[in-house]
C-alpha cells in the first residue's frame, strides 16, 4: 500500500530535510488558529463570519481535539511562513520542495483555512486549503481550494489518496 509521500532518486535525508519542513510549515499554520481573521467591507454586515479559523472549525462541528489532533490551521493574509522556516534552519531549496511556495519564494496560501492530510503514522504529507469566502482573497489563486503544488519541478511533494487508512483488504 503507498503511502502517499513521494518517490524521488534523491536520498532518504533530503526527504527528511524538506518532509521536516512541510511539519514544520504545518505547526506554524496550526500555531495561528486563534489569530484574528480580517473582515472584508463586504462582509461587515455579515452575523456569520467566524472570528478565528478555530471558530470555523468548531462551527463547522469539529471538535477541539480533532482540530488539534489533525493539527488545522490559518494562512494568515500576512503570511510570514518563509521568515519562520528560514529561522527553523531550512533551506530556499527544502521551502520550494514542499509546494507551499510560489517559485519566487511566497507563501502560496494568504488568508485560508489549512488542511493537512497525514501519513499512517500521523505524519502532515500534504494539505489543501480553503478561501474564507467568495468576495475576497488575500492572495492570487483562483477557487474556493486551492491544493499544495505538486506538479513544480522544484517541489518534491506529491498528493497522496485521501483516506487510505480506511481501506480494509478483501473489500471492495
Amino acid at each position: 500500500m503507498s503511502t502517499g509521500l513521494p518517490t524521488t532518486t534523491s536520498s532518504t535525508s533530503d526527504r527528511s530535510r524538506w518532509q521536516s519542513c512541510f511539519a514544520t510549515a504545518i505547526e506554524y499554520y496550526h500555531s495561528k488558529i486563534d489569530e484574528q481573521i480580517p473582515i472584508a467591507e463586504s462582509e461587515q454586515d455579515s452575523p456569520n463570519q467566524p472570528e478565528t479559523a478555530r471558530e470555523y472549525f468548531e462551527g463547522r462541528g469539529w471538535s477541539e481535539k480533532t482540530i488539534d489532533e489533525h493539527a488545522l490551521g490559518w494562512a494568515p493574509a500576512e503570511n510570514n511562513l518563509r521568515g519562520h522556516l528560514k529561522r527553523a534552519g531550512f533551506s530556499d531549496e527544502e521551502m520550494l520542495a514542499t509546494g507551499l511556495f510560489t517559485k519566487n519564494l511566497h507563501p502560496l496560501w494568504n488568508g485560508r483555512y489549512v488542511f493537512p492530510y497525514h501519513d499512517e503514522h500521523g505524519n502532515p504529507v500534504y494539505a489543501i486549503a480553503r478561501e474564507t469566502n467568495g468576495k475576497q482573497r488575500a492572495d492570487i489563486l483562483s477557487g474556493k481550494y486551492a491544493k499544495a503544488a505538486c506538479s513544480k519541478d522544484y517541489t518534491k511533494a506529491s498528493e497522496p489518496i485521501f483516506g487510505l487508512k480506511t481501506i480494509v483488504e478483501g473489500n471492495p
